[in-house]
């Protein structure tokens, strides 16, 4: 049987808690070689200005095969849904067989989040009182909401908040 998860669903089941554990455990089994990341595939619908692409993965301790479409239609804002989307596809390990569809944009941006926090807590020296970030603030992605402090690594769920707070880029 196909598992549907919509977005509400998604928001009611995963906090930004729960990701930050997942993408602990993630991180750790892709190190220790449990786990594999294939290379990223990208196009583009008939607006060259429109972007999508495909990232696979294979999650070792779970035997779960997938893959994640994130899409970017800078138009969506005129039509009043956002510009960004995501969904990720389960396969069966055994079959190769769909097994779910989940309609991830804000699991997405929780996995951003969970992943940058996750950055400070591991590579920040231990008496570091400040962050930096390189790249787009925030707010460009379209995930003000959940990566403003977690993004810049100011996610207490991993590490006190820093004093001072700069990007660049």
């Amino acid at each position: 049987m196909i598992q549907a998860v919509s977005e509400t669903v998604a928001k009611r089941l995963v906090t930004l808690a729960d990701a930050i554990g997942l993408m602990d455990a993630a991180f750790a089994a892709l190190d220790r070689g449990e786990s594999v990341l294939f290379p990223f595939v990208a196009g583009h619908g008939f607006d060259p200005g429109t972007r999508f692409g495909a990232k696979l993965g294979y999650d070792g301790p779970r035997r779960l095969p997938g893959l994640k479409v994130g899409s970017y239609w800078p138009g969506n804002r005129a039509r009043g849904i956002g510009n960004h989307g995501s969904t990720t596809l389960l396969l069966d390990d055994e079959t190769g067989l769909l097994r779910a569809v989940i309609a991830a944009t804000h699991l997405t941006a929780l996995r951003t989040a969970a992943s940058d926090a996750l950055a400070v807590k591991h590579l920040a020296r231990p008496d570091a009182s400040g962050g930096g970030r390189r790249g787009r603030p925030p707010g460009l992605l379209g995930c003000t909401r959940h990566r403003g402090g977690p993004a810049a690594g100011a996610d207490p769920r991993v590490r006190t908040t820093p004093r001072r707070l700069g990007g660049f880029g």
